[in-house]
């Protein structure tokens, strides 16, 4: 089934938030009158119950755990989504700074759930709901703003947005990639360090998503005005003196694959890159042969257009108020940010699992149903279950979306770097420069520019490697 535009009337979900300090969690639950279907700790990552509340007890009591999701975000968050069963009863339990980050308390974080719902029904129409994820919700939202053209009746069609060629998903699931990591050697301790922050980049890099037809070739011409991914060998000019600009794939110690950056000069390397990456090496001088085009010369439509503006405009709209001192109003900022961000991921995504827990005598049909599955004792009566989910038939699978977004996103932080001396780069991080001095450039809030928004006073020790940089982001972000 392709990806087109639907308008889906689904009812808004019974949802209640509750402070991490009540530890009971279940047991309110239980006693609320009529039963929420969604329950929503507040709190960061260190506030949350136990496993012996979210597990083991509610096992004795006679629930199943048909999905365990309870894993450590960076920035101190957590994502948590645990769904109970029982008889006919159904309860999803999640973190609440998933949505609105961990600093409001419960009854705040109850107001702002309702303004949001409100503000994005206002938005996108009196059946826009709540979901139970920001990317759900963001996925619904796409769903009901995508473009349609007009027939010669009239009538408005949706256009459709099928599932890429195997061979291509393939492709990009091996070479694509979000952001850039990469630390730059450093003599000497360093002063003062600047966070410089490109403002909502991805928000800047979502016009014109690839759709239509897609082309396939062996040409060496440049892609011109088509959007898409190239594969070529690649040489570094011999008089180039700054960060490299495009990916080299390669395999680490630790079995995966991940991105560098050359930029020795007169270095050669293969690459596959989105077509706004090349167009930023050709412009630089760089020899880029390309070997084979994945491309769409002929879009049909803009899909993402109508949700990004929207989005845009409300997060506008929560800003200004926050800065009059709306505390709702600045955690709703970062939960619409949220919900682009985390819907682009989700395109992305392809390996699926569903996680939960089971009883000791619920293993041999477990297994019979389930051959594929990953069993693992938990304690001594309880069995962790991971269960492959084929992704096939996912509307939702379009990572060529999610991959010229990044693609995009990385050219233009390469862009602005390569307009400061290369020796004041300490770190880039994937909207964000990390250097020795501020450029002095304005805030203009407006999305894909670039703001000073860190400073981390010296003597700073220069970094020399991820988990030294890693160690002065905390820094940065206590102070």
């Amino acid at each position: 089934m392709d990806l087109q535009r639907v308008q889906r009337e689904q009812r808004q979900r019974r949802a209640v938030f509750v402070d991490w300090f009540d530890m009971d969690v279940l047991a309110q639950v239980l006693d609320t009158d009529p039963r929420p279907e969604n329950v929503f700790i507040t709190g960061g990552a260190n506030n949350l119950p136990e496993e012996s509340v979210l597990i083991d007890e509610a096992l004795r009591d006679g629930w199943k755990i048909e999905r365990y999701v309870n894993v450590s975000e960076r920035d101190g968050e957590r994502r948590m989504a645990i769904t109970y069963r029982r008889e006919d009863t159904k309860i999803e339990i999640r973190s609440a700074a998933e949505w609105i980050g961990p600093d409001l308390h419960a009854a705040l974080a109850q107001r702002a759930w309702g303004r949001l719902r409100r503000d994005l029904q206002a938005a996108f129409g009196e059946h826009a709901v709540l979901l139970a994820s920001p990317a759900q919700t963001g996925q619904d939202l796409l769903e009901r703003s995508l473009p349609r053209r007009k027939l010669e009746s009239g009538e408005l069609d949706p256009y459709t947005f099928p599932v890429i060629p195997d061979g291509v998903l393939d492709l990009l699931y091996t070479t694509a990639g979000q952001g850039r990591l990469e630390t730059f050697k450093h003599k000497g301790v360093i002063d003062t360090l600047y966070g410089l922050d490109g403002v909502w980049m991805y928000a800047a890099c979502l016009s014109n998503l690839p759709n239509g037809p897609l082309t396939m070739d062996t040409k060496s011409e440049g892609p011109g005005w088509a959007s898409g991914f190239l594969t070529a060998s690649v040489h570094v000019p011999k008089d180039w003196a700054h960060i490299g600009l495009l990916p080299e794939i390669y395999d680490g110690d630790d079995g995966e694959t991940h991105r560098r950056y050359p930029n020795t000069p007169g270095q050669w390397f293969s690459s596959t890159m989105t077509t706004a990456e090349y167009q930023l090496a050709i412009s630089q001088g760089w020899d880029v042969r390309i070997k084979r085009r994945y491309l769409w010369h002929k879009p049909a439509c803009d899909p993402a257009r109508v949700w990004r503006d929207k989005l845009v405009a409300l997060r506008e709209r929560y800003t200004i108020a926050a800065k009059r001192g709306d505390i709702v109003a600045a955690a709703l900022s970062q939960t619409i940010r949220r919900l682009m961000l985390n819907t682009i991921g989700l395109w992305f995504s392809h390996q699926a699992f569903t996680d939960g827990y089971v009883r000791r005598e619920d293993i041999p049909q477990l297994m019979a149903d389930h051959p594929d599955a990953h069993v693992q004792v938990h304690g001594r009566h309880w069995f962790y279950v991971r269960i492959p989910r084929d992704p096939s038939g996912n509307v939702w699978q379009h990572p060529e979306w999610a991959a010229q977004v990044w693609g995009k996103a990385r050219a233009k932080l390469a862009a602005v770097a390569l307009g400061m001396p290369f020796e004041s780069i300490v770190s880039l991080r994937t909207d964000a420069i990390w250097a020795t001095y501020d450029p002095g450039w304005p805030d203009v809030g407006k999305p894909g520019t670039f703001r000073l928004k860190q400073i981390v006073e010296g003597p700073v020790l220069p970094p020399f490697g991820e988990a030294d940089m890693r160690a002065i982001l905390a820094r940065a972000r206590s102070v």
